[in-house]
């Protein structure tokens, strides 16, 4: 399967003033979540989405989507693994600061690109600093990386976003897509750019 990526587009500029309470931002997840599913639900009346999901274990979701406070997958791409990936992401967070938000649909169904279309959604979250989204169209081939533009400049470069779009793709590409792994290969990669821009900004000084 060909998996296009690409970097960010900034779109809305984040607010300067205090983030919102962790309550206030992960119920209006849940709503743009919903309403993601419901629009998936719909298109589902017309296309017939292609199965790619790993339905094994007794934690797989029969059939269903699955959305949390940070993943929302309609395809079940997840499968059994979602409690493994949730579990990468509160790590993620931990280690880097990094919050990371994984977005699973057949289809983006917009006329903007990939990459406007993700980062519009991402900012419309009104984000914490540090957000990285990754939003993956299963039927399209579509795979893309946003930053949140209230992030730090190491998380926001090019060469970041195009590391964790890499990172992410790679594990799609064998013969049988590793949803699980994709999510997690791009969560190592934040942490090794996080660690990258930590040792490039310390500077010592010798008499």
């Amino acid at each position: 399967m060909n998996v296009a990526y690409g970097k960010m587009t900034n779109v809305a500029t984040a607010s300067s003033s205090r983030v919102l309470d962790r309550r206030n931002k992960s119920r209006k997840w849940l709503i743009s979540a919903c309403l993601v599913l419901l629009c998936a639900c719909l298109n589902a009346m017309w296309i017939t989405a292609e199965a790619y999901g790993d339905n094994s274990g007794d934690d797989a979701a029969t059939g269903g989507a699955t959305i949390t406070e940070s993943i929302t997958d309609t395809e079940n791409l997840l499968g059994s693994h979602v409690a493994e990936v949730t579990d990468a992401i509160d790590r993620t967070k931990q280690e880097t600061g990094v919050e990371v938000r994984l977005l699973y649909l057949s289809s983006f169904n917009s006329e903007e690109t990939p990459e406007r279309w993700a980062s519009s959604v991402l900012e419309s979250l009104d984000p914490a600093p540090n957000t990285v989204l990754l939003a993956v169209a299963s039927n399209d081939g579509n795979l893309v990386v946003a930053v949140s533009s209230n992030s730090d400049e190491w998380l926001k470069q090019k060469d970041t976003v195009d590391k964790l779009s890499e990172a992410a793709q790679q594990p799609l590409m064998a013969s049988t897509p590793d949803w699980a792994g994709s999510a997690t290969a791009m969560m190592d990669q934040i942490k090794r750019s996080k660690q990258t821009s930590t040792s490039s900004s310390t500077v010592t000084i010798g008499i």
